[in-house]
This record gives structure tokens, C-alpha cells and sequence, in this order.
């Protein structure tokens, strides 16, 4: 899988249902121990540190940090919590079948 790496990038793969559905698919396996942790895990499989320095989580400055961009309205950061919730209904059909 191609990780995201710049804001170029970025903008366009949150125009493409087609790269988001295939990332979907390969990051319900990443996984996590924590939401916290899965969120994590899925930001360093899909983008690369230097991008991922471009963003906070609701584009407010940190630090020493301006001009951030907000992941919690992007398609990719709401991207986590919907392969959760696929994976939760592909174990719980799973489970019916077994």
C-alpha cells in the first residue's frame, strides 16, 4: 500500500471513493489495542510522519505548529471508526455462522 505523503496526495485521495474503500479494506486489519492505539497505528500505515506533522486533530495551532489542517472532518480521519465498525459486523456475522 502507498502511504500518503503530501497535502497534494491527500486532497486527492479524499476525492477518490475508490482509494478510500481499498484503504478501508486494508486497514480493518491494522488494528490496536485502544481506540487510541488503532488511531495511531492507522495514521502511521496510511500517512508518513513528515504529513502527519501538517494536521492536528481539529486544525488548531499546537505548539509551535501553525497553519494545521483538521483530520476530524476529513475523510481519512473519520476512516478509523468506520473499519471498526465494519469489523465489528463482519465478526458478528462471523459468530452467527459459526
Amino acid at each position: 500500500m502507498l502511504r500518503i505523503d503530501s497535502l497534494e496526495v491527500f486532497q486527492e485521495f479524499e476525492e477518490d471513493p475508490e482509494r478510500q474503500r481499498s484503504l478501508r479494506h486494508y486497514l480493518i486489519n491494522v488494528g490496536g489495542v485502544t481506540a487510541r492505539d488503532a488511531l495511531n497505528q492507522f495514521l502511521k500505515e496510511a500517512m508518513t510522519d513528515s504529513l502527519t506533522q501538517k494536521f492536528s486533530w481539529t486544525g488548531k495551532s499546537v505548539s509551535d505548529k501553525e497553519n494545521l489542517q483538521p483530520l476530524f472532518n476529513a475523510c481519512i480521519g473519520k476512516m478509523p471508526y468506520v473499519s471498526v465498525e465494519q469489523y465489528h459486523s463482519h465478526m458478528i456475522v462471523q459468530n452467527l455462522r459459526d
